[in-house]
């Protein structure tokens, strides 16, 4: 299985969202002398690979067309993350005519519930008008390219998913509903302890996620009914990661999140480089092993066996306190048995 090259392009961003671990980082854009060498290198190691370009928001990147012409180039798939109220005529066309199949944003309820998590007015309108403006550009030109909103799993959603299943409909685009990525304080202490033990370095990204949330295990069940049957009707609704009914509630209740039956692939199946060039094993750990101004790929992760190593770990299950609520993490149970798809 090929790496997917994920690429924090910028740590710009025009929203300063609640739920953002990354409001504080001051990081550098990385040039595109950079970014031409190791795309380069990344396609001859990962022909046919694929590129994600991500956080925070990537088009504030004055590389992000160029990267899109290059990658098509190279002939690498291309993914993007965006919060879609920047997109413009310009960067639809560009968009259309170049590898991109895949672009996903998110809508947090209401308009008011939006721009009150995002801390901006008026960014719910803005990200519907680039949601429509590109959504034209799909049709004008029949690109299969694959457009998702993704909305959080909390308890004001029994309220609105119609209204944003409405739009999706409206405007054929895919729903993902992602559960609430929260750690207690007391599991951000422990994180930051185990990691400086571990790795021997200060870590305190998950201090930016939410330290509580608004649903209990029950009102969860609840609202996962809600999903289930509604699906029934659309066909088009993900949630993710997909859990038990037993994960959920503990997904949801348990203040300490142990879960030993989980394990993370994650890692080992992308490549992750920061704005300011550090390569990382995981978007959530800061842990670095070199950094793509001066290095190849091939020396920071192909041949490093620590960063092979550490990948190997989080397979078997070497879980730290971060890993038990993160929605990139997968239940051992699910890789051997069937789960009823939601």
């Amino acid at each position: 299985m090929n790496k997917v090259l994920r690429l924090e392009i910028t740590d710009k961003c025009n929203y300063r969202c609640d739920m953002c671990w990354s409001k504080k980082w001051k990081h550098k854009d990385l040039e595109y002398f950079v970014l031409e060498k190791m795309i380069a290198e990344y396609a001859k190691i990962e022909p046919n690979g694929c590129i994600v370009l991500t956080s925070r928001e990537p088009l504030l990147s004055k590389n992000f067309i160029p990267i899109l012409e290059l990658a098509t180039k190279l002939n690498l798939d291309i993914k993007v993350l965006s919060n879609c109220s920047l997109l413009s005529p310009s960067i639809c066309e560009a968009i259309i005519n170049n590898n991109v199949s895949f672009i996903s944003t998110s809508i947090h309820g209401t308009r008011e519930e939006h721009d009150e998590i995002v801390h901006v007015k008026g960014a719910y309108d803005a990200t519907i008008k680039g949601l429509e403006l590109l959504n034209s550009y799909r049709k004008k030109y029949n690109k299969n390219l694959e457009i998702r909103v993704t909305t959080l799993f909390r308890k004001s959603l029994l309220n609105n998913i119609n209204s944003i299943l409405d739009l999706t409909t409206k405007l054929d685009l895919t729903l993902r509903i992602q559960h609430m990525m929260w750690h207690p304080v007391e599991i951000q202490k422990l994180n930051r302890e185990l990691i400086n033990e571990k790795y021997g370095y200060v870590d305190d990204i998950i201090d930016g996620f939410p330290n509580k949330t608004d649903l209990n295990g029950k009102e969860a069940l609840k609202l996962l009914k809600t999903i289930r049957d509604l699906n029934k009707e659309y066909h088009n609704i993900q949630v993710y990661p997909e859990l038990y009914d037993d994960e959920l509630i503990s997904w949801y209740d348990d203040t300490t999140r142990v879960n030993k039956n989980n394990y993370c692939d994650h890692s080992s199946n992308s490549i992750r480089i920061r704005a300011n060039g550090d390569v990382t094993f995981c978007q959530y750990i800061d842990k670095t092993f070199g950094n793509i101004n001066n290095q190849t790929l091939d020396e920071i992760i192909y041949n490093n066996k620590e960063y092979n190593d550490i990948c190997k770990s989080f397979e078997n299950g070497e879980m730290l306190p971060i890993c038990y609520r993160c929605c990139h993490c997968r239940s051992k149970i699910k890789k051997f048995k069937n789960n009823e798809k939601i």
